[in-house]
């Protein structure tokens, strides 16, 4: 456990970091029909640092590879470049648990992953927080409170709606926080449900929930933008950061902004915005799109790693961020 110590500190001072100061220092990609291991690299919708280890998980859903989580690992002390080093295949059936998007450490070196369930089946796939193994083997889920579960069939009146399940997941010691992408309501759909989990003993068991505000537009219109999300969260001691994400149209196409906010647990007031890239990131006078990013995660102390989901398209590369603080 001595390798965490580090980040550990870093991450339980948040409240004092100027977080403002971190700012793109590396910007690389992968295209998008990069193969290994018998399995199409992307769809990457969460991270996962622990030292010199980085590990992605795809949201595959059993089309292009197996269900899976690929291990990375830096390959310079740059950071400038990540190479793949295995493939930790799933033995879950894509027919029972789909749309992988959260990936948290649990005990004994096994994996926690968050689901969005699927709306479409029938009957409806609900989200879920599964155990995993380290070598990919299926443990059981944690549970889920109810109001997330949409009815198995028929018209549907509770419950996440389809794709907008749970999206976000972290844990901080004893702690575990889990995020939809989108509202439960469709009359109010700017509310975001957290749900905070507490372990005791072995057992994860729900300790409460916060609701998050979506920071929209004033004229969403205006701006092009036609959705607005919350596509990752990352727990740390008495704060959270929370990545928003939106999309917007306009003349040049499809386009992303990034905002990250920090968050007391308290969750009250608004929460303070750190970062924001609207359609690109600079650095070292370059400029690089901003693409889809759904997964971040901390190393080396005080860097952050994203990384962009390319819905596996040939066409679109995946997209890695490092980001630093300027000196």
């Amino acid at each position: 456990m001595g390798r965490f110590f580090p980040l550990l500190i870093f991450l339980s001072a948040w409240s004092d970091v100027p977080l403002a100061g971190l700012a793109p220092t590396q910007v690389f990609e992968w295209p998008g029909a990069r193969e290994f291991k018998g399995s199409r690299v992307g769809g990457l919708s969460a991270l996962l640092c622990e030292g010199e280890a980085v590990f992605a998980l795809s949201d595959d859903r059993g089309k292009l590879g197996p269900l899976r989580i690929y291990e990375l690992k830096w390959l310079n002390s740059m950071r400038s470049e990540l190479t793949l080093v295995r493939v930790v295949a799933l033995a879950i059936s894509p027919k029972v648990h789909v749309d992988f998007e959260g990936l948290a450490r649990g005990e004994n070196g096994e994996f926690l992953i968050s689901t969005e369930g699927d709306g479409d089946r029938k009957p409806r796939l609900p989200p879920e927080i599964l155990r995993v193994s380290s070598d990919g083997q299926f443990l059981g889920t944690i549970a889920v409170p109810k109001r997330f579960l949409p009815n198995p069939s028929g018209r549907q009146t509770k419950g996440v709606f389809n794709n907008r399940g749970f999206e976000g997941l972290s844990r901080w010691g004893d702690q575990l926080a889990v995020n939809t992408e989108s509202s439960l309501s469709e009359k109010n759909n700017s509310e975001i449900p957290f749900v905070f989990y507490r372990k005791a003993g072995s057992v994860w068991s729900v300790e409460g929930e916060k609701i998050w505000k979506l920071h929209r537009p004033d004229d969403p219109g205006s701006s092009g933008e036609v959705f607005r999300g919350v596509s990752e969260n990352l727990l740390a001691s008495d704060a959270i950061l929370i990545v928003e994400r939106a999309v917007k149209v306009g003349a040049a196409g499809l386009s992303f902004q990034i905002q990250i906010f920090r968050q007391q647990l308290s969750f009250k007031g608004g929460g303070v915005e750190v970062l924001n890239w609207d359609r690109e990131f600079e650095f070292k006078g370059k400029k690089q799109p901003v693409r889809n990013i759904e997964g971040l995660c901390l190393f080396d102390e005080k860097k952050i790693l994203l990384v962009s989901d390319n819905n596996l398209e040939k066409n679109t590369p995946t997209q890695f961020v490092v980001l630093e603080f300027k000196p």
